[in-house]
């Protein structure tokens, strides 16, 4: 059974990266590999991989809505974010979760752990480093 396989847009894809492109697919099925299913592979991969990207600004609005119900009241919830907005936000809130470590935490308690020790903690805990609790 044959298939047909889209290249892109004319506007898109010149006429040489069409070639390129077709001479790579008729490489793999040569090598056995059906070109259809290898690009649905990637196309499946690159989604996983931004799926599994959120940075630490949407990670925390979605900790303060699924814990929102569990607090006392709504300014409780408002402290929360306000706490985190205020000083996580301008050291990690554009970051992707999986790229903070425990230096970037450290260089936002360390300024406030003797102050506002409440507020560090609180901080510490949100950013999921049980491991700095022996700094306090």
């Amino acid at each position: 059974m044959s298939h047909e396989m889209g290249l892109g847009s004319e506007r898109d894809v010149s006429l040489a990266e069409a070639r390129a492109k077709a001479a790579d697919a008729r490489r793999q099925l040569v090598d056995g590999t059906d070109p259809l299913a290898a690009r649905a592979g990637h196309w499946a991969q690159e989604k996983l991989q931004k799926a599994g990207t959120i940075s630490f600004a949407e990670c925390d609005r979605k900790y303060i809505a699924a814990h929102r119900a569990g607090w006392r009241n709504e300014k409780h919830a408002e402290q929360w974010q306000n706490t985190i907005d205020t000083y996580a936000g301008p050291v990690i809130g554009e970051l992707d979760v999986k790229d903070v470590d425990t230096a970037l935490v450290l260089r936002i308690l360390e300024p406030i752990w003797s102050k506002k020790s409440e507020t560090a903690s609180r901080i510490r805990g949100l950013c999921g480093a049980p491991d700095l609790a022996e700094r306090k």
